[in-house]
């Protein structure tokens, strides 16, 4: 009966007890455990680096306001934005794996330094993805705060304009950026389904695919709830 499912749904999402994969034929906790790294270990590295690279970007365009150096950053941004992440996915690969050889294009290695070589490359293409967005986001932010009075008394008092800069306007300006940043912390646990697809990595956004496709209703269950409750959570 319906009163049961439901029943039995929420005493598996309160003990955390998904029962067994479909397809695998393992505990389902078991299977988000041994993903769960290598998705934190792709997306984690990748999102911070992209987070202080648009603060630091976002606060020389906002301080050169209608600058040469802001409109070529804003235009920038607007062509990265208008891009497919496959074709981030595709030239990375090309340039960066085939041609130059610098990284392996597809493959994992568990151990905690072997996998550096193989996360290096998906980082560098997530953050290059996700940093134009937050640039013109936390660039609004700031240019609402540099006009506002306690700028100019900050200026007025002799204050050094890096103190201005980064200390006050920077704090002020921390509420859009903090809620940004934590809306988007439930993508880090499910990782990118298509980077981890397209290069290989273990993770849980590559096992979200496969439980769908192969209708694996424990696993796809069990992944949906987690992120759901960490957007609720996060949200607050």
């Amino acid at each position: 009966p319906l009163h049961q499912q439901y029943l039995n749904f929420l005493q598996q999402t309160f003990t955390w007890d998904w029962g067994t994969s479909w397809s695998n034929h393992r505990p389902v906790i078991h299977l988000l455990s041994d993903h769960v790294g290598a998705s934190l270990g792709l997306t984690i590295p990748a999102y911070v680096l992209a987070v202080f690279l648009a603060i630091g970007v976002s606060l020389i365009a906002s301080v050169r306001k209608n600058s040469f150096l802001d409109r070529t950053i804003l235009n920038l941004c607007f062509l990265l934005m208008s891009l497919s992440f496959v074709v981030y996915v595709v030239f990375a690969q090309k340039i960066f794996a085939f041609d130059l050889n610098m990284f392996p294009v597809y493959g994992w290695d568990p151990s905690w330094w072997g996998r550096w070589s193989y996360v290096a490359l998906p980082c560098f293409v997530y953050t290059l993805a996700h940093l134009p967005p937050k640039i013109l986001l936390f660039r609004t932010a700031l240019l609402q705060e540099l006009e506002k009075d306690y700028v100019r008394t900050a200026q007025s008092k002799g204050l050094p304009l890096p103190q201005i800069y980064w200390v006050h306007v920077l704090k002020n300006a921390a509420l859009p950026i903090l809620t940004l940043v934590m809306s988007q912390l439930p993508t880090l646990l499910t990782g990118s389904v298509l980077l981890e697809a397209y290069f290989g990595i273990p993770g849980l956004g590559g096992l979200l695919l496969k439980s769908i496709q192969s209708s694996d209703l424990p696993v796809t269950k069990a992944l949906t709830v987690c992120g759901a409750l960490l957007y609720i959570v996060t949200g607050k």
